[in-house]
Parts: structure tokens; C-alpha cells; sequence
């Protein structure tokens, strides 16, 4: 009778290699998840960035000759403003946070895309210092502050993505 109940305990534990296997794809999981929240909160960023550029007046300030007065949204899209991204990276950073959200080869498809577009925007945010700024006074301060926390949210995103791919090619193997 000892030797049954002993089995009895055994048959209601789960093998030690299925259990270490399901924490380590909750922690893939995790870090995808964490990759694709601050994917969002970048995307929040950038709308919440324009919104504030299109207030202080400085989208006009790196096109060539200024919008015209009654066009400002049409530049905020095409052109980005000295605070946020155009339309096109933002919504690569959308499409990278729906993929990697997925399951497979999609997530890592995914997280490539958000891998380049953070670093497309980047290059951008430096350009944006290195080519001088034209302004003073709280439009200089606005305008330091945001890319400040644009730069700081965009590598915290890179950090994120390359974690996340580093730990899809290592289970890969």
C-alpha cells in the first residue's frame, strides 16, 4: 500500500522538462509583450508630440519655405515635425507591434520591422539636432524635453526588440 501512494504523488507532478519548457515560452512571450507596449507607448508618443508641435508652431520650421498656413495637418503627415515622426514610420511602428504580438517566424518579422523603424527614427531625431535649431526661449525647451524622451523611449524599444530577437535565436537552436 505505501509503494501506490507514493506512485499516486508522482502521477499528479508534471515532468521537470514540459514545466522548465512552458516558463521559458512565458518569458519569450513576456519580453514580446513588453517589446510591443513599448512599441505603443512610442506610437502615443509621436501622436502626443505632433499634437503639442502643431500648438507651438514648429512643424514650419524644417520644411522649405513653410506650409502654407491652412495645410499644417498635410505637413504633420508627410513631413513629420521637429517633434515627432511622419506618418509612414508611425504607422511601421503600428504594423511591428501587430506582428510581433504574434506567434512564430510572424513575431519575428515583427520585431525586424520595429528594429529598423526605431532606427530609422533615430537617425532622425539626431538630424533634427545636428542641423541646428532655429528657435529660443520655451519653444527650444519644448522642443528639447520631448526629443529628449523621444530618444530615450526609441532605444528602450531598440533594447527591447534586440533582447527579444536574441532570445528567438537561441531557442531557435
Amino acid at each position: 500500500m505505501p509503494f501506490e501512494k507514493e506512485r499516486d504523488d508522482r502521477a499528479n507532478e508534471a515532468p521537470a522538462e514540459i514545466v522548465t519548457l512552458d516558463e521559458r515560452i512565458g518569458n519569450m512571450r513576456r519580453v514580446s509583450l513588453s517589446a510591443v507596449r513599448l512599441a505603443l507607448v512610442a506610437v502615443a508618443f509621436h501622436i502626443v508630440a505632433a499634437v503639442v508641435a502643431v500648438v507651438v508652431n514648429l512643424p514650419a520650421q524644417f520644411t522649405t519655405g513653410g506650409p502654407p498656413k491652412d495645410d499644417v495637418g498635410w505637413d504633420v503627415i508627410t513631413t513629420g515635425t521637429a517633434l515627432s515622426a511622419p506618418l509612414p514610420p508611425v504607422l511601421g511602428l503600428l504594423m511591428g507591434a501587430w506582428l510581433a504580438s504574434r506567434s512564430g517566424r510572424t513575431r519575428v518579422v515583427g520585431l525586424v520591422l520595429l528594429l529598423l523603424t526605431c532606427v530609422v527614427m533615430t537617425i532622425g531625431w539626431v538630424g533634427e539636432h545636428a542641423s541646428g535649431i532655429p528657435f529660443e526661449g520655451t519653444r527650444y525647451a519644448i522642443f528639447l524635453v520631448l526629443s529628449v524622451v523621444g530618444i530615450l523611449v526609441t532605444i528602450a524599444l531598440v533594447v527591447a526588440v534586440v533582447r527579444e530577437l536574441v532570445r528567438s535565436v537561441r531557442s531557435s537552436r
